[in-house]
């Protein structure tokens, strides 16, 4: 299942670390150990690596960064879509919430990113 669900949760991961505009190593080190969590917990025999994450975000940052304002909202909206049919809803809010706080508080863009998300899949939006 995560397979199918791997380029849409880096995705919505690396949103997660360039919302604020800053991207800071703890941001980073939180979204690998994260998606690494999430490979252990949902498919334990699926090869990924943390340097796989890292790779794919490396790859990705810039293209991200330069969205405007209204490209990074299609790119989360096509984001989430593509994790309409995911099972872990709330663990995938958990998991964005702690890339969030990676760096000691959560900003204004991270908040809305959380609220969306939690929004259209039911989910309380985490207090902290």
């Amino acid at each position: 299942m995560l397979l199918r669900h791997w380029e849409d949760l880096l995705r919505l991961m690396s949103l997660m670390v360039i919302a604020d505009g800053r991207v800071l190593e703890e941001e980073i080190r939180v979204f690998v150990f994260r998606m690494m969590e999430l490979r252990r917990k949902l498919a334990p025999d699926l090869m990924f690596s943390e340097g796989l994450v890292r790779d794919w975000f490396a790859a990705h940052r810039e293209e991200i960064s330069e969205h405007t304002d209204a490209e990074r909202t299609v790119y989360l909206m096509s984001a989430l879509s593509g994790l309409d049919d995911f099972d872990r809803h709330k663990m995938l809010v958990e998991s964005i919430n702690a890339v969030a706080r990676a760096d000691g508080h959560r900003h204004d863009r991270e908040m809305e990113i959380i609220s969306t998300a939690a929004e259209r899949w039911d989910i309380r939006v985490p207090r902290r």
